[in-house]
């Protein structure tokens, strides 16, 4: 396997998933343009106009596709799903492969790709609009649940002797520290503890929790609501 970028080439070159989902005919490219808007000039200035000028179209043309501004964002959230998923999916694409090995790799281009200027942008705008239109709030926590749902289901397929609790918990944590890591590195790659040592340890500890989750005992990683509580031992 190929050593992780350092952390200057990670914001010269924004990375993307391995696999894109072709970009083919009107629809897909006035998404594309949406994504560019968004980026550009941030949520505040987006406009379907905007859009529309981008993709060479009339606004009337756009709005045969997607008749509302709220419809065209959802559209392009689920946009970004699909190329995650795809994403997502290359990592776990080889069952010969150890999972903690997948995993690893998943991570690695999961911060990477938080720290990009373009990812880390886009993913800030759709946060703010999401605090203000109930709308797309709950598409972005829907493309959470499903993006975290996809991750467990290939660490499942990938190691059967895990469990679902504990590939559900370790899928939300991979989610915790990618979505951490364009808070915290996003703006500020260079801070008292490198990208490249935090990146380190977090491969450690999540590829530590599936070799445990798929190993004699899962416990630690269930639920807390499916554990048996332990009865107190009252001292004489």
């Amino acid at each position: 396997m190929k050593s992780p970028p350092s952390d200057k080439s990670i914001q010269a070159r924004p990375l993307r998933p391995r696999r894109n989902i072709p970009a083919t005919g009107t629809r897909e490219e006035i998404l594309a343009a949406a994504r560019e808007v968004l980026f550009r000039d941030g949520h505040e200035r987006f406009t379907t106009r905007k859009v529309a000028a981008l993709a060479g179209i009339t606004v009337g043309n756009l709005t045969y596709h997607f008749p509302s501004k709220r419809q065209l964002l959802n559209s392009l959230i689920q946009r970004l799903l699909d190329e995650y998923t795809v994403a997502i999916e290359g990592f776990f694409a080889d069952l010969s492969v150890p999972v903690e090995q997948e995993l690893k790799a998943l991570v690695e281009w999961l911060m990477n790709d938080a720290s990009t200027p373009t990812s880390n942008r886009l993913f800030r705008e759709l946060w703010a609009m999401a605090l203000h239109d109930r709308f797309l709030a709950r598409a972005v926590d829907d493309f959470y649940d499903q993006a975290i749902g996809r991750i467990a289901q290939m660490l499942r397929a990938a190691n059967p002797a895990m469990s679902p609790g504990s590939a559900s918990t370790i899928a939300h944590l991979v989610a915790m520290v990618s979505e951490g890591t364009g808070i915290i590195y996003g703006t500020r790659l260079t801070r008292a503890a490198s990208h490249a040592d935090v990146k380190a340890l977090a491969v450690e500890v999540l590829t530590g929790a599936a070799r445990y989750a798929a190993g004699e005992i899962s416990t630690a990683l269930e639920p807390r609501a499916r554990r048996t509580p332990r009865r107190r031992v009252s001292s004489a």
